[in-house]
């Protein structure tokens, strides 16, 4: 008796059709969630590294432009395109002998300024500057 030649498979069930469909859903959607996490995370990135900029040029502007006696508190918002980023500048007397005692101003030759730059998305970037007369 003759015997018959082995069948080949040559199609896709539907049951492996629809297993190959749900797999390729997954790997899209974990994809995409991964994607939307970088951008959130390069986003983040950039504001942050931005307030630090900003918060080097306020401190070395303060350094260079101000003697001891126009050290003052101030409250201020970054000029186009960073209108975003606001600043406050906080300034205490402070004792010669440990800059984180704050004394009366009569008494002391020292300022500490506590320079915040502040986003809504961030943690304040705070920088702190000694001025002495």
């Amino acid at each position: 008796m003759p015997s018959r030649p082995a069948k080949s498979k040559k199609s896709f069930t539907l049951i492996e059709l629809i297993f190959e469909i749900i797999i390729l859903a997954l790997v899209v959607i974990s994809t995409a969630a991964l994607l939307g996490q970088l951008s959130s995370s390069v986003v983040m990135t950039e504001i942050n590294t931005v307030a630090t900029a900003l918060t080097t040029q306020k401190a070395e502007e303060m350094f260079w432009n101000k003697d001891f006696d126009t050290v003052a508190d101030e409250t201020g918002v970054f000029l186009a395109p960073y209108q975003e980023y606001s600043y406050t500048i906080d300034v205490q007397n402070v004792s010669a002998a440990n800059p984180n005692v704050v004394v009366a101003a009569s008494s002391s030759d020292y300022k500490r300024a506590t320079l915040s730059v502040i986003h809504a998305s961030i943690p304040d970037v705070v920088v702190e500057l000694l001025f002495v007369d």
